[in-house]
């Protein structure tokens, strides 16, 4: 993403301004920012600026570009989306990984979340010794599962296939347990 800009300023702090644009652009940190466009305030892209920074510099004006790499390349929605239902009907376009977050409503030895949508069937199975009122996390972007807060790989089971939310219908069974699912919208 490349973007142009223009600074104008009569005042004195002038100069102080296009060093805070400098310093936030500072990429030696190797850290990607969130990249809001105005043509899209609640939504974001995780980039980092990709070249140096050249401003013509005028008494009160400055102008120049500059380009984004981005390192994802859909645009994320600002606000997480939490559904409480069994069904998502997702209307983001680009697919998306939720978190599901899993309270355990009685005793069990396994949770099974099954899920369809157009492009998955599958299912996960949470296996170990599950207390009514524990809560289990399971986090498919970062391939985690938490239980209890605790971070717990020990109990994703063997035969479990992970997933993401597509476009459309997304129907969640589970066992043993209720479920909310939380994602951000992802666009292309």
């Amino acid at each position: 993403i490349t973007i142009s800009f223009i600074f104008k300023d009569n005042s004195l702090g002038f100069i102080e301004k296009s060093e805070a644009l400098a310093s936030w652009l500072r990429v030696d940190d190797l850290k990607a920012r969130k990249l809001v466009l105005p043509s899209h305030p609640n939504s974001y892209y995780l980039a980092k600026p990709n070249n140096s920074i050249e401003l013509d510099d005028g008494i009160n004006i400055a102008k120049g570009e500059i380009e984004f790499i981005c390192l994802n390349p859909f645009r994320v929605e600002s606000s997480q989306t939490v559904t409480t239902g069994n069904t998502v009907n997702y209307k983001g376009t680009a697919k998306t990984d939720p978190i599901l977050d899993i309270s355990v409503t009685s005793n069990t030895n396994n949770i099974k979340v099954s899920v369809s949508n157009e492009m998955y069937n599958n299912y996960i199975n949470l296996v170990g010794n599950f207390l009514v009122g524990d809560n289990i996390k399971v986090d498919l972007k970062e391939s985690k599962v938490y239980l209890n807060d605790a971070l717990d790989m020990s109990i994703w089971g063997l035969d479990s296939k992970t997933h993401k939310i597509c476009r459309g219908y997304n129907r969640y069974t589970i066992s043993n347990a209720t479920l909310k699912i939380k994602y951000n919208k992802q666009y292309l």
